[in-house]
């Protein structure tokens, strides 16, 4: 899993991406550094996608809510 962090707000604005995203930090860019002069801005990219590694752990959804709670 790769977590991408910008900014130094003190509110935090977490970035969350559905399975076709093929590049989350890439892909939500154009907004998020809109909002990084303000907020500290956090892109999880899931196992598989964008900068993460590819992984053969199952991908069901409790492993990915597990592994996205563990990004925090």
């Amino acid at each position: 899993m790769h977590v991408y962090t910008e900014g130094k707000g003190e509110d935090t604005l977490v970035f969350l991406s559905g399975g076709g995203t093929s590049s989350p930090a890439l892909d939500f860019k154009s907004l998020y550094t809109l909002l990084s002069d303000k907020y500290k801005i956090v892109v999880v990219e899931k196992a598989g996608y964008g900068f993460s590694e590819v992984t053969d752990i199952d991908r069901d959804i409790d492993t990915i809510l597990a592994e996205t709670k563990e990004a925090f």
